[in-house]
């Protein structure tokens, strides 16, 4: 029998039979056949309330609400909270049985490829801090839109890390191009 088939007998038994039950109380006049029914009917009901939670609460729907969690917080968290609720939630996905993975494997793989393309966007960002205010004020130039388009890709939390870094650049540009209009005015014959 298929899941589906399971299912349905199971939502025979445990909602259909008790209502069933109860009906049959009151259509019975012997008192021991309407003890045993209402008595059958309140075992069957405490069944379907230590049944039905624990099914709702399945591991795929854990995974799911995990999942839409962790892809609304890719645009909010910084880049460590979003590692470790990756790594929860691949462990969670270890869990699901094999019928579910096929469904999930998309959306964790575009979570995680989101969150490599974050660590990488930072990487470049520290080899771009560690560059400010080196080279000539074009490449400086360059280098601080980089590093502004760069920004502009990471989360709220993790921009307000790198905020700093940015405005020192942008300060470190704004320095240097006065001087290099002083110095090229000063070659340049009158």
């Amino acid at each position: 029998m298929n899941k589906r088939g399971i299912s349905s007998v199971l939502v025979i038994i445990c909602i259909i039979l008790p209502l069933f039950l109860i009906a049959v109380y009151f259509v019975f006049d012997h008192p021991i056949l309407r003890m045993l029914s209402l008595a059958f009917a309140v075992a069957l009901t405490l069944l379907d309330f230590l049944y039905f939670p624990r099914r709702w609460s399945s591991s795929f729907r854990r995974f799911d609400s995990h999942l839409d969690r962790a892809q609304s917080s890719l645009f909010t968290e910084s880049l460590s909270y979003l590692k470790e609720e990756y790594q929860k939630l691949y462990h969670q996905y270890e869990k699901l049985p094999e019928s579910h993975k096929e469904r999930c494997y998309g959306p964790l793989i575009q979570i995680r490829s989101k969150i490599e393309d974050l660590i990488q966007a930072v990487k470049k960002l520290e080899t771009l801090v560690q560059e400010v205010g080196q080279g000539t004020a074009q490449g400086q130039q360059q280098r601080y839109e980089e590093m502004n388009e760069l920004f502009q890709k990471l989360p709220r939390k993790e921009q307000k890390q790198w905020y700093s870094h940015l405005r020192h650049a942008r300060e470190a540009l704004e320095k240097g191009q006065p001087e290099q209009l002083e110095q090229t005015e000063k070659s340049s014959p009158s």
